[in-house]
């Protein structure tokens, strides 16, 4: 008997957990079925899509090119590529998908507002500070108010932020703004960081350079260079010894100046960056060119042309013909000198650069007056003047008055030649190129006859 009642509760037993079981997996197939229901969540870095990075330098050239002005230098094109680099770094390394997928997108302002997004909720000062500089950065492309308005914000979140202040000297030094800049610039200064007290006066250095400072300018990149040198930075070694070369130029020291282009041309050349090594092979070109020393710089403008025709930048072909038609004219090569004014012309004319189809109009001119080949320089030079007028270009009209006055005296127009150098004179006393002016004079006191320089009103600019 006991044993039947064993058995009967065992089976009971069995029977219950068999229906626990059941209710159990219903629950969950119930559950499972709602889950299908249920959208998933976007707003985690985990579940955005990483996306396809195409490379920095790639991204970071193609938004320059898209959205910064034409008319900036190109030693602000070139801070504003970095600053923008740098952003696209630091995207990637904080996984910040989102913004670099709408930039590949070439969507600047959907990128700019994912940052503003993001900056709005984060708590730290300190990477806010550095979210607020990528905005600038950012916003640099199209607007500096909009971009300086960023830089500020985040100097005041973090006063040790250094890209922060080192963005501001530059927006500074852009407006002339020296006294705020040289501000901006001490901030970066007080790093501890060897490489950023580089960078400092590198900036100091540019600094200096736009107000003419030309021996401050010097020490500072000197003492820039000697941080790059032990530090290794092949980059800032191009672009400082580059900076140094410029400024012997302007000095006039000639061996200076060739020597820091040679150096920056090595070291432009291990970085295998070609667009620079064009324009500093140009760049000697014209050192070598200014100091009459011809064939080097033939051979530099045509290593450089090289680049220039595989790259396809019209513009700077145009140029380097230009300036091959001068050297060819001065060594007495003038069917050479002609071919290359000719293709400078061409292109100028592809481009619609009037400014660039003028000077070619004026190297012609030149040109034709030494073949004696008058009606040809006459109508070269009136057409070189023409547009000079049409630009407001008062260089390019007082030396066209000045050459066709070289061509009337030539052509036994006396009378004529006076009458154009007289008007060069009015034209350059809108300006304050007093050796031109001075020539010029010298010009009419020796061939115009009556014609003192008490006769001609010289009237500083305002």
């Amino acid at each position: 008997m006991a044993s039947k009642h064993k058995s009967n509760i065992s089976w009971s037993s069995i029977l219950l957990t068999l229906l626990l079981i059941a209710a159990v997996a219903s629950v969950i197939w119930v559950l499972s079925d709602i889950a299908k229901t249920i959208p998933p969540t976007s707003n985690t870095k985990e579940q955005i899509a990483k996306p396809t990075i195409i490379s920095i330098d790639k991204l970071a050239n193609t938004l320059i090119s898209q959205f910064t002005s034409k008319n900036i230098s190109q030693k602000d094109q070139k801070n504003t590529l970095q600053a923008v680099k740098n952003t696209l770094q630091h995207l990637q390394d904080t996984n910040n998908y989102q913004t670099l997928e709408k930039l590949q997108k070439l969507d600047l302002s959907g990128a700019i507002n994912t940052l503003k997004t993001m900056v709005e909720v984060e708590e730290k000062p300190r990477n806010a500070a550095k979210i607020w500089v990528d905005i600038g950065n950012l916003q640099q492309l199209q607007s500096s108010q909009l971009a300086l308005y960023a830089y500020k914000k985040a100097s005041k979140l973090d006063d040790n932020n250094i890209n922060a202040w080192n963005r501001l000297g530059h927006y500074y030094r852009q407006q002339q703004k020296f006294s705020l800049a040289e501000n901006a610039y001490t901030h970066v200064l007080q790093s501890a960081n060897k490489t950023t007290k580089a960078l400092a006066y590198t900036n100091f250095g540019l600094l200096y350079q736009a107000q003419s400072q030309l021996d401050e300018a010097e020490t500072a990149y000197l003492k820039a260079l000697d941080i790059n040198r032990i530090e290794k930075n092949t980059a800032s070694l191009a672009s400082n010894s580059e900076n140094l070369a410029i400024i012997y130029k302007q000095k006039n020291n000639f061996e200076a100046s060739e020597k820091y282009y040679l150096n920056a041309l090595s070291h432009y050349e291990t970085l295998q960056q070609s667009k620079q090594i064009a324009n500093i092979q140009t760049s000697l070109a014209s050192l070598y060119h200014k100091n009459n020393k011809l064939d080097d710089a033939k051979h530099y403008y045509q290593t450089a042309l090289n680049i220039y025709l595989k790259e396809k930048n019209q513009r700077k072909i145009a140029d380097i013909y230009s300036s091959l038609g001068i050297i060819h004219q001065q060594q007495n090569q003038a069917s050479e000198a002609k071919v290359f004014f000719e293709k400078s012309l061409e292109i100028n004319q592809a481009l619609d650069s009037q400014q660039g189809i003028a000077e070619q109009y004026g190297n012609l001119g030149i040109l034709y007056r030494s073949q004696k080949n008058l009606l040809k320089s006459e109508s070269s030079h009136l057409k070189s003047l023409q547009i000079y007028q049409t630009l407001s270009h008062i260089e390019g009209v007082s030396q066209q008055q000045t050459n066709l006055g070289f061509l009337y005296q030539a052509w036994d127009q006396t009378d004529k030649a006076c009458e154009y150098w007289k008007k060069s004179t009015e034209t350059l006393s809108q300006t304050k190129n007093t050796n031109r002016i001075e020539r010029i004079k010298i010009l009419l006191e020796k061939y115009c006859l009556g014609t003192t320089t008490k006769d001609i009103e010289i009237n500083p600019p305002n």
